[in-house]
């Protein structure tokens, strides 16, 4: 995500060095410089204009916030600044869109390829995928070209798929972990008692 959303529900730079309103209709979006994607693509802002503008045309009613339709239009100002221009005076409510799926930005260059992303997914992101058995185990390893390799200490990531929770008593506890997706919703999760149980913290 351009923006990363922290526990108290601020925002942090991702990607994005910084995201400003400059009126209720517009916010200006300055991205890092340098980053690119592990095919190679540049992350910069005609990606980022490309990927909010596909997200809008995919037209996913009900799977993305009503909000990213009310952007009337994206101007690429540079390399690593574009401006965001809103119908309607929303530019707090959509500012949040900044960190969420609404406006992940894919590789123009693997989406014109043709690449089938669900097999063979490109990201900027800190791990890539080494190897996927369908029903079974996703292995990720550190991304060498990561903008911030170096705050990611593991290696690896394997996320194994578990059976229900009347044959794995760890399925519950999985579960649970499934549906965080970001810091801000550790508040709201119940059942962490399954997890602290288990040694978790």
């Amino acid at each position: 995500s351009l923006m990363r959303q922290n526990p108290d529900g601020s925002y942090s730079p991702g990607p994005a060095k910084s995201a400003t309103a400059t009126d209720p209709q517009t916010i200006v979006v300055e991205l890092k410089p340098g980053i690119k994607f592990s095919d190679g693509t540049p992350l910069d802002a005609d990606a980022v204009k490309f990927s909010i503008e596909r997200t809008i045309a995919a037209n996913n009613v009900g799977s993305v916030r009503a909000e990213l339709n009310e952007v009337e239009s994206i101007t690429v100002d540079s390399p690593t600044k574009l401006t965001i221009k809103l119908k309607t005076p929303i530019a707090g409510q959509f500012y949040n869109l900044l960190a969420n799926g609404e406006t992940y930005v894919v590789s123009p260059t693997a989406v014109q390829s043709g690449t089938p992303l669900d097999e063979k997914p490109v990201g900027a992101g800190p791990f890539v995928l080494d190897s996927y058995t369908p029903e079974g185990k996703a292995v990720f390893k550190k991304n060498p070209t990561y903008f911030e390799k170096d705050k990611i200490k593991l290696k690896q990531v394997e996320l194994i798929q578990t059976t229900s929770a009347a044959t794995d008593p760890q399925a519950t506890p999985n579960l649970l972990l499934d549906g965080i997706t970001n810091a801000a919703q550790l508040g709201g999760l119940t059942g962490t008692e399954q997890l602290t149980s288990g040694g978790l913290k």
